[in-house]
């Protein structure tokens, strides 16, 4: 069996983009996507509509995990009040895994309350906010400036996730030895991170779902959530394929 690349490798010049280049035909991408919707306004107007939506939805989440982020450093700088294992035992009893609290915690040391929400004011060409795994990236670049500097990059360019992940593993594997660098190990646990956020996320979305479907079961609701079952349903079938490769790699002679 070949032997899967490792993370440093994937994102080698070698074997990977520049974050330049993979920015570059991010903004092609939206270049051509904003001329379909001159072509076709109704389509504009539809978009302008879910942006909205979809804007709203990113702030509110944020701050919900903000807050999380909040509570979770509470207790883990106080164990006399709360206790020792405090983060695992409110992860078990909220449904959630314990790096993903962790996770938040790193976002709520590195912003408060007040720089958080003035954070989320920045708005990206495409009119969003970063979302919070974007945030979950910077906050493992423990360099102000740095951090900074990313995230103007990310907001200026509306970066998605991966391509900060690229860029910011990309610049730290090509600053001098003095500064920082980011280590295979620190994309791998940004990566878990993000992956448990988005099955939180999924998971509460699924809930929320059900409890409005309940309030209202029409026919087309029926439908909708028949569609959804089959969505959830290759997505944990991607998921599935994606554990045995890693799996497979992680069994295989080094």
């Amino acid at each position: 069996m070949a032997r899967m690349p490792s993370t440093a490798e994937k994102i080698s010049p070698a074997t990977e983009k520049e974050p330049a280049d993979v920015i570059d035909l991010r903004q092609k991408s939206v270049e051509r996507a904003r001329q379909r919707l001159e072509k076709f306004p109704e389509l504009g107007k539809v978009y302008e509509k879910l942006k909205k939506e979809v804007a709203k939805g990113v702030v509110d989440s944020a701050v919900r995990r903000h807050r999380i982020g909040l509570a979770i450093n509470e207790v883990r700088s106080d164990t006399e009040k709360y206790g020792k294992r405090s983060v695992q035992i409110l992860a078990t009893l909220l449904g959630y895994e314990p790096p993903t609290l962790y996770a938040y915690g790193a976002v709520a040391a590195t912003w408060d309350e007040e720089e958080f929400g003035a954070l989320l004011e920045e708005k990206t060409p495409l009119g969003l906010s970063l979302t919070f795994s974007h945030l979950i990236v910077l906050a493992n670049v423990s360099d102000g400036r740095r951090r900074r500097g990313f995230m103007t990059r990310a907001v200026s360019e509306a970066l998605t996730v991966k391509q900060l992940e690229v860029l910011v593993a990309g610049q730290g594997e090509t600053e001098m030895v003095t500064q920082e660098r980011t280590t295979t190990a620190d994309i791998l646990r940004q990566k878990v991170a993000h992956w448990e956020a988005a099955a939180d996320e999924i998971d509460r979305d699924t809930r929320e779902l059900i409890a409005l479907a309940q309030k209202k079961r029409t026919q087309e609701v029926t439908k909708l959530l028949e569609e959804a079952v089959e969505r959830q349903r290759a997505l944990a079938k991607k998921a599935t394929e994606c554990a045995e490769q890693i799996s497979a790699f992680v069994h295989e002679p080094a």
